[in-house]
């Protein structure tokens, strides 16, 4: 099973992720997304706004201090794609933890994305 997991730069819209499978339908999916300390994850639901940004339909979304998780089903030849608003906070540089996808009861279907250094840079008026 192989299942395909792409990242976009990080931006000031937050964090935008591309779920594809390739070979067959799976459901009970869970994606893990950590962020580095400094960094606010803004959670659109308490906001009010949450339509304000379209992603893909999940099952649930678990939205904690430093981490989003989201669980989903997706089908044979599917895309989703998930946005999380952040607030980078503090200028500067952070590591940006690997983002993992796997099927929950399936060990053998997974995909991770590597983690990275990023640098947040004072916005130029």
């Amino acid at each position: 099973m192989c299942r395909k997991l792409t990242r976009e730069p990080i931006s000031w819209q937050g964090s935008r992720l591309q779920i594809s499978a390739r070979r067959k339908s799976s459901n009970d999916i869970a994606l893990q997304q950590v962020f580095p300390s400094g960094w606010e994850i803004r959670n659109l639901r308490l906001e009010g706004v949450e339509n304000l940004f379209s992603s893909d339909a999940f099952t649930y979304q678990d939205i904690r201090d430093d981490r989003v998780y989201t669980y989903f089903s997706l089908g044979y030849a599917e895309t989703k794609s998930f946005v999380v608003l952040l607030n980078a906070s503090y200028e500067g540089r952070y590591f940006h933890p690997d983002t993992y996808v796997e099927a929950m009861y399936d060990n053998r279907v997974q995909a991770r994305k590597p983690g990275k250094w990023v640098e947040v840079l004072k916005q130029s008026k």
